[in-house]
């Protein structure tokens, strides 16, 4: 479906970028983007450079063990009652939230160990309140950042 990917994390950004899908096939999770992703002037497949937004796109997380519900941690904050409250999503709470009930989650911060990725993120509802700050962890050997053009009309504002 995409004619391009990289695997250059350091020219692609996902910083205000938001996942308006996931999925999971076989060891691999998923995120498309229907906005796009960011390519900096760095990236040899920017014709333009200069930051620019891809049109629609993917993230491919290759899973280390294969098992999404150990490779992949989401701690969504709640307030209640004048305090923060940790709660875990498993993978199908999020695909659940994001596909079905058409939340986004925006991703703002990546921070990359060994064989993990950290995402802080907000979660986007319709209704109050309207967002929910979260944080994924993502334990991966291989991230693909899948997209067909890059649009120079789409510029980092």
């Amino acid at each position: 479906m995409y004619k391009f990917f990289d695997r250059n994390s350091e020219s692609i950004s996902l910083h205000d970028c938001r996942a308006t899908n996931v999925f999971l096939n076989k060891d691999v999770l998923s995120f498309d983007f229907a906005d796009g992703f960011w390519i900096s002037e760095k990236n040899p497949r920017n014709p333009y450079k200069k930051l620019l937004c891809t049109d629609q796109s993917q993230v491919d997380f290759h899973l280390l063990s294969g098992d999404v519900n150990a490779d992949l941690t989401c701690y969504v904050f709640v307030k209640k009652h004048g305090k923060v409250i940790r709660k875990t999503f498993d993978y199908e709470k999020l695909q659940r939230k994001i596909n079905q009930k058409g939340q986004e989650l925006e991703f703002l911060y990546a921070y990359t160990g060994y064989k993990s990725v950290i995402f802080e993120c907000v979660l986007w509802r319709k209704k109050k309140p309207y967002s929910r700050d979260c944080v994924l962890i993502i334990s991966t050997d291989d991230v693909k950042y899948r997209w067909n053009k890059i649009c120079p009309d789409k510029p980092y504002n």
